[in-house]
């Protein structure tokens, strides 16, 4: 519960402009310290979002499926949709505690597009997964560059649903 807390205040700070100073610098030290394999999947999953995201109360909108869940979208360089054929799942190199997923594919192929016009990334591939809509928490829930996301803890991760390949054209 206390890391839920603070990582909602840690979201809230970033809507000033201190804090998303603070989460540049760290994000460049943590760059400057990662083997260039787990680069892409810091950058994806991590410094692009953390750093612009905004806290909001985004509503489920038409992502819950029958069942009782959420379905998720993740737009992924090479690196880690070779890490997700591997491992069947979604992973998070060391010392990253979040992932960021796209409630919509639309929403996860924006970030893709403007992550490749802002840090020339790419090329990305789209996966799908799910999470129990009762393991979200409305902190969980943010907006990032205009995309309703939901951030994962990765000690939930194990809670997603195997991710699924997006097939081109969809």
């Amino acid at each position: 519960m206390a890391r839920d807390q603070a990582t909602a205040k840690t979201i809230r700070s970033l809507g000033s402009a201190e804090g998303r100073r603070a989460v540049v610098s760290a994000a460049a030290t943590a760059w400057k310290n990662t083997s260039t394999t787990d680069k892409a999947a810091v950058i994806t999953g991590a410094a692009l979002g953390v750093a612009t995201a905004v806290a909001g109360g985004v509503a489920a909108s038409g992502s819950e499926a029958a069942g009782g869940t959420t379905q998720l979208f993740r737009a992924v360089m090479p690196a880690e949709a070779e890490s997700i054929g591997s491992t069947g799942a979604f992973s998070n190199p060391f010392g990253i505690e979040t992932k960021y997923f796209a409630t919509s594919l639309e929403g996860a192929q924006s970030y893709a597009s403007q992550a490749s016009t802002a840090f020339g990334d790419g090329p990305f591939s789209f996966f799908t997964t799910a999470i129990p809509t009762g393991a979200t928490t409305p902190e969980m829930r943010v907006t990032v560059d205009g995309i309703e996301s939901i951030v994962v803890p990765t000690e939930d991760l194990s809670k997603l649903a195997a991710p699924t390949p997006v097939a081109s054209g969809q």
